[in-house]
């Protein structure tokens, strides 16, 4: 396990670091027709800013560092912007390459080249100006659903999911409160969330006093979650330590029923293991003891092996992790490694809704994607013999 995230972080490195310094010697060049800049400056302010996203994260949830958000906040904007940037320069020179050297695009040209410059980091400060703006506007994604039992008559069961809100030094206390508020507003009868819930770092979650805000998340029926793949990068006991003091279950590879009703499966995150030596226990250990005359319900953060939920007779599988890639075009390639990575899908017998999340993590952008809180009108009809 150690060398495969070894190996992540050096292929990681060398894709990061080679796409930086791409950028960088692109705007060097620019830059070259127009003054005689110090490259050794240059360079030394590039690299810092390259490498704050993950010195400021770093700092803070590993070092105890008290890292200004601020530095945080423009770590984050950094990689946004290096990541549009890599593609516009990556255009250019292709641009470049197919028409032969057209003029407009030339390094060798005095004049043109600092204004194709300008020209991306004008579109680049729109696309994070946008992105911005767009990830603060949240959406309600509505879905009507039925789901057979042993019921002497229909009835209806309005459920709220969310998920993907990592709360912390980006998704803060404010926006917490607008949460809250808003899935109240919609008066659940049930609220779910599965996964991704605080972002790594407990502590300022604590501190923040993030757990009394989202206590005032309610409903008849309860609040019930599962870790996501972050809460453990914070630690997994903390993390459901602190949601639990929130009013929340939290499901760890464990059932419950609500009787009359429904039962809820919860998964431990695929993940997990990772950080606790200890696999995940299977899917059909978990409900061999559920009431089968009850739909099921399975939170799993990450929507991988959907077949397998299938097979153990999962009546509704929620999901989140995939953000829908965020900002495009990362959705064309969540879009191949999962079967479903946004919204909703019927797979055999079985339900599936995969949210794009509430929240965001690294940038704080949206472009292709959007803040999403999922309102699900479920029915829960009796069975045809």
């Amino acid at each position: 396990m150690k060398s495969a995230i070894i190996i992540f972080v050096g292929l990681f490195s060398l894709i990061y670091g080679g796409s930086s310094y791409y950028v960088g010697i692109r705007f060097l060049n620019a830059l070259q027709q127009m003054s005689n800049p110090s490259s050794f400056a240059y360079w030394l302010f590039f690299a810092l800013m390259s490498c704050s996203p993950f010195a400021a994260r770093l700092g803070s949830t590993r070092a105890g560092l008290n890292v200004p958000k601020s530095l945080v906040r423009l770590g984050d904007y950094w990689m946004a912007a290096l990541y549009y940037l890599f593609f516009g320069w990556l255009i250019v020179d292709l641009l470049r390459l197919i028409t032969g050297m057209l003029p407009f695009f030339s390094v060798d040209s005095n004049t043109r080249l600092p204004h194709v410059a300008l020209l991306l980091l004008s579109l680049m400060l729109v696309l994070l100006a946008l992105g911005t703006i767009n990830a603060k506007h949240t959406r309600v994604a509505r879905y009507h659903i039925s789901l057979a039992g042993q019921f002497e008559s229909p009835r209806q069961l309005r459920a709220v999911m969310v998920s993907d809100v990592h709360l912390g030094r980006t998704i803060e206390a404010e926006r917490l409160r607008s949460l809250v508020q808003q899935v109240n507003a919609l008066e659940p009868d049930v609220i779910f969330l599965p996964g991704d819930i605080i972002d790594g770092d407990v502590d300022y979650y604590e501190s923040q006093g993030m757990d009394v805000i989202l206590s005032g998340m309610s409903a008849q029926h309860g609040v019930y979650a599962v870790l996501g793949n972050h809460e453990y990068l914070g630690g997994g006991d903390a993390a459901a330590e602190q949601l639990e003091r929130a009013g929340v279950t939290v499901l760890r590879d464990q059932s419950l029923t609500v009787p009359g009703m429904f039962n809820v499966v919860g998964r431990d995150d695929r993940m997990s293991s990772r950080f606790t030596g200890v696999a995940r226990r299977d899917l059909s250990e978990i409900i061999s003891n559920i009431d089968v005359s009850l739909p099921i319900i399975l939170l799993d953060h990450q929507p991988y092996d959907l077949q397998e939920a299938v097979e153990a007779g999962i009546n509704l599988q929620l999901s989140g992790h995939t953000h829908y890639g965020q900002f495009f075009p990362n959705n064309l390639i969540t879009g191949k490694l999962f079967e479903q990575d946004w919204g909703y899908l019927r797979k055999g017998h079985m339900h599936v809704v995969v949210s794009c999340g509430y929240g965001t993590w690294g940038p704080p952008i949206r472009l292709g994607s959007h803040s999403e809180i999922v309102l699900l009108d479920l029915t829960l009809e009796p069975s045809i013999p």
